[in-house]
C-alpha cells in the first residue's frame, strides 16, 4: 500500500530529502507517470525542489534547478488543480518551461502549506477526477511528512546546539576550577 509505505518511510529515516524523494517515486510508480515534483514556497518565493524521474534522464536535476516556477506557483494557486494535457493547450511561456523539461502534459495541485505536488508525463495525457482525487489524498500525506521531517530536523539542530553549549559550559568550568 502507497500510504502505508509512505508513513512508514517517515518513521524510519530521519533524512528529509531523501524521504521525500522516495515518497515521489512511490506516488509516481502509483499513478504510472514519467515524473513528479514537490515544490515547497515560502511567503510565495521557491524554498526547495524536489523530484523524482522514472527514466533518470540526464540533466534533469540542472535543467529543474533553471525553471521559473512562479508560473506553476500563480496557476496552482488560482485554479488549486492545473491539468495541462498537452502543450499545445498551454501559453508560449509555459510551453517552453514544459519542453525544457522534455514534459508533454503535466497534472499538479498546491496545498495550503506551500507545498504543490506536479505529475509529469512524457506524452499528452488528459487526467482523470480520479487522478486528480489520488493527488490530493497523497498530497496531503506528503505534506505531513514534510511538516514532520523539519519538526525532527529542527529538533536535531537544537538539540545539537544544546550539546555544543553545554560541552562549552563544561570546558569554561573545568578552566575555573584549575
Amino acid at each position: 500500500n502507497v500510504v502505508s509505505d509512505m508513513l512508514e518511510s517517515t518513521i524510519i529515516d530521519s533524512k528529509l530529502e531523501e524521504r521525500i524523494e522516495l515518497c515521489l517515486q512511490r506516488i509516481g510508480e502509483f499513478m504510472g507517470v514519467d515524473g513528479t515534483l514537490l515544490l515547497h514556497f515560502i511567503k510565495n518565493s521557491l524554498n526547495q525542489v524536489y523530484m523524482w524521474d522514472s527514466e533518470h534522464r540526464e540533466g534533469m536535476k540542472e535543467r529543474i534547478k533553471d525553471v521559473n516556477f512562479d508560473v506553476f506557483r500563480e496557476l496552482v494557486e488560482e485554479e488549486n488543480f492545473v491539468s495541462i494535457s498537452s502543450t499545445d493547450d498551454v501559453d508560449e511561456e509555459t510551453r517552453e518551461i514544459l519542453k525544457g523539461l522534455k514534459v508533454e502534459s503535466l497534472l499538479a495541485m498546491c496545498f495550503e502549506n506551500g507545498v504543490a505536488i506536479v505529475l509529469l508525463n512524457n506524452r499528452p495525457k488528459v487526467w482523470t477526477e480520479y487522478e486528480r482525487f489520488v493527488l490530493k489524498e497523497l498530497g496531503k500525506i506528503l505534506g505531513y511528512v514534510i511538516e514532520r521531517g523539519v519538526a525532527i530536523e529542527q529538533m536535531e539542530r537544537y538539540a545539537n546546539e544544546l550539546r555544543t553549549l553545554y560541552e562549552l559550559a563544561s570546558v569554561k568550568g573545568d578552566d575555573e576550577q584549575a
